[in-house]
């Protein structure tokens, strides 16, 4: 999903970034965590913590039993170490029986950084693998999710331009689109650029779709008005081999020439791509139309004649009717 700002992937025994905080002074507090499982069970042979400017080895780390936290300030550390308030690169290594982990936080604006410099009473914590901003931090408790969200909100559009009713996105909350197509979501509060969405087939977040990029960089408790652009179909999980007239109806037949007849679908999802076509017996095109509700009317011909009435699901074709116009 072109997701940045993602932390290194766990590896055991490790020492990761929980959380940064700058105090009204300038001065930092930093929280270190276990990544996993107990200080029993690990065995952490040495710990160096730097930044641009500096590198200290840590050379007592006491982490706390209830929550494998360990908080470090300026004054804790036998040497000068400084992170600088608007924008620096933090490194943790530590090392166990020969081998390494490292995890890295850049903030600010500098080149490969993830995430802002975090404004007065914000942290930058670490939640769910993610750098995000925190509004409520939680020096020496666990990070929660209180204050690391905000809110999306738009329309989400087909590929048609359409909007897409009463359908069940994800992106990191689940969330479905009204009969408007408009949706708002909670999203974390960092920068996120997005080309892919997920979204729901029978009830399941198994779907994935392309939709055109977008970019945001979201603060706590705030709001950005963004529409999705879909440029895939989405699939409906309807399996086409079982699709007849007791689930599809075109009525009434005969219809007379110009005039309205009803094309009735009874499927449990729409489509943003169910189409039906009026072909005549030469095979020409006469009408094609985007179905777009349950139930909706259709002009028929001009002319009278014997006439193919096809239906379309997802660029499968699910239906071939005739119909006598007179």
């Amino acid at each position: 999903m072109g997701l940045t700002g993602y932390a290194n992937p766990i590896a055991l025994p490790a020492i990761g970034i929980s959380e940064l905080y700058f105090e009204e002074s300038g001065d930092w507090i930093l929280e270190l965590e276990y990544m996993e499982g107990s200080q029993d069970d690990m065995v952490i042979d040495s710990v160096f913590l730097s930044s641009i400017t500096d590198t200290v080895e840590l050379t007592e780390f006491e982490f706390s039993e209830n929550t494998n936290l360990l908080v470090i300030t300026e004054d804790s550390l036998d040497s000068d170490f400084t992170i600088a308030r608007y924008g620096d690169t933090i490194k943790v290594v530590s090392y166990s029986e020969g081998e390494s982990y490292e995890d890295i936080l850049i903030f600010g604006n500098l080149p490969g950084s993830v995430i802002h410099y975090p404004d007065d009473s914000q942290s930058i914590c670490k939640y769910y693998h993610y750098f995000v901003k925190d509004k409520s931090p939680t020096i020496s408790r666990l990070n929660d999710t209180a204050g690391i969200f905000g809110t999306l909100k738009g329309v989400v559009y087909d590929k048609y331009s359409e909007p897409v009713k009463n359908r069940t996105f994800c992106l990191y909350h689940c969330f479905e689109t009204s009969v408007n197509g408009d949706y708002s979501v909670r999203v974390f509060s960092r920068p996120t650029v997005l080309n892919k969405i997920a979204y729901e087939i029978d009830d399941s977040p198994t779907g994935s779709a392309s939709i055109q990029e977008i970019a945001y960089t979201m603060e706590p408790d705030s709001t950005i008005e963004l529409d999705i652009h879909l440029t895939d179909t989405l699939a409906t999980g309807i399996n086409t081999a079982r699709v007849d007239e007791a689930i599809i109806r075109i009525y009434p037949n005969p219809v007379s020439i110009n005039s309205l007849f009803n094309a009735w679908i009874d499927l449990p999802v729409l489509t943003s791509d169910i189409w039906i076509e009026i072909v005549d017996i030469e095979g020409n095109l006469i009408r094609e139309e985007q179905i777009t509700q349950k139930k909706q009317s259709i002009r028929s011909p001009a002319q009278s004649g014997l006439y193919l009435i096809t239906v379309w699901l997802d660029n499968q074709l699910i239906l071939s009717k005739r119909m006598l116009v007179e």
